[in-house]
């Protein structure tokens, strides 16, 4: 069964001149992340009001994941934006269906409007060391885009393909010693373990313990450090 409702999109931002995108800019990439963080949620992209024949719901779209930043070029910054909808959040009492769900986010509440944003070149972010002004048009163009069916943090997408013939069976827990943030499941580092299957993050070992490998499970799991010293 899936559990969200997603939309993506993205745009580039041109960096202030002197300013090059590059392995010693992560610094300002993570602040340039949560100021547009920030100023999208003051401007209302992160709730959506859903309405149908069965009613009414507001829904959050907006979680720690949803933007990344990225270096499209030396001179330009990469945004990618993904909408996310809980289906769980969604009360059951108003029977609304996926249909409503994805007009909502696709339309112009959203989609829509960002788009008119930034392709109207009024869309600009000033920091310390500048001015970001929007340089390229919102991708993919045109209104209304498709919405996808995706999993909550913690699960994966499974895809099943028997007899040569591709099915989708929706979304499954990662297991135990493991983890993902919307994304594949991941072992559990050294140092670290989880006893719950669908998690987003691992528990450390006490202090002076690890694992002996990835992918632990119990705490019991974490040992003793030990050092030989040669004389």
């Amino acid at each position: 069964m899936f559990q969200t409702v997603d939309v993506q999109a993205s745009f580039e931002l041109q960096l202030p001149l002197g300013k090059a995108c590059g392995a010693q800019y992560s610094g300002s990439l993570k602040s340039l992340e949560n100021l547009i963080s920030e100023d999208l949620r003051l401007r209302g992209f992160c709730h959506v009001q859903v309405s149908g024949v069965g009613g009414t719901a507001r829904l959050t779209v907006c979680d720690a994941s949803s933007l990344s930043l990225g270096c499209a070029s030396p001179e330009r910054v990469g945004v990618n934006m993904t909408w996310r909808a809980r289906l769980a959040d969604i009360p059951p009492s108003s029977t609304l269906d996926l249909r409503d769900v994805e007009r909502a986010m696709a339309g112009e509440q959203l989609f829509g409007r960002l788009s008119e944003l930034v392709d109207g070149g009024d869309y600009r972010l000033a920091m310390d060391d500048g001015s970001f002004a929007v340089a390229s048009s919102f991708l993919p163009p045109g209104v209304p885009t498709e919405a996808g069916l995706g999993c909550v943090a913690g699960h994966i997408r499974v895809l099943n393909e028997p007899n040569g013939s591709r099915r989708d069976e929706g979304c499954v827990p990662c297991p135990p010693g493991s983890f993902s943030q919307h994304g594949p499941c991941a072992h559990c580092p050294l140092g670290f373990y989880q006893a719950q299957e669908g998690s987003t993050d691992c528990e450390r070992c006490p202090s002076g313990r690890t694992t002996s490998s990835p992918g632990a499970v119990f705490p019991s799991q974490c040992e003793h450090r030990y050092s030989i010293i040669i004389p």
